[in-house]
């Protein structure tokens, strides 16, 4: 699971992917989800410390352990998958194949070099480490035509 800072803030900048945060009955997300933010972290004192990680909730006191209101929840890659509109695997895969194809930051497309992760050092390439991003740009574009510049999200031209 990617808990780079890149991620944090590719998933922080994609609002409309923190509309969907996982909750429980409470509002609260969801026990074993990923997230970034302050979090509560002992039941007795009410500590709040900074934390990237899984959501983790106490069984033995009143007041559960949770991040506090402000934090960007981390969606998994099977949880991004499950956002693609197609749904039919293979239709997915296909149309996942095409995104990584035809992007126009991936000139070589999948049979290429794989530009899309960087290598170590490698300041010219910076768009995806991981496949958690690589699937956050492929959700961003097919459902809200964005493309991710390095910074933030901005409507695709293309």
């Amino acid at each position: 699971m990617d808990t780079s800072e890149q991620y944090i803030k590719m998933c922080e900048k994609a609002t409309e992917i923190q509309e969907q945060k996982p909750l429980d009955y409470d509002g609260n997300l969801r026990d074993g989800e990923y997230f970034s933010g302050d979090y509560i972290t002992h039941c007795d004192d009410m500590t709040i410390t900074e934390f990237v990680g899984k959501a983790s909730y106490c069984e033995d006191c009143w007041y559960n352990q949770k991040p506090t209101d402000d934090y960007t929840w981390l969606p998994r890659q099977d949880q991004l998958q499950a956002m693609v509109v197609n749904p039919h695997v293979i239709g997915r895969l296909y149309d996942f194949a095409d995104f990584v194809h035809k992007e126009p930051y991936m000139p070589n497309g999948i049979i290429g070099k794989f530009k899309m992760f960087k290598e170590p050092n490698d300041e010219a390439c910076h768009f995806f480490n991981s496949m958690e991003q690589l699937w956050l740009a492929f959700v961003m574009k097919e459902k809200y035509n964005k493309e991710w510049n390095g910074e933030e999200w901005v409507n695709a031209i293309h």
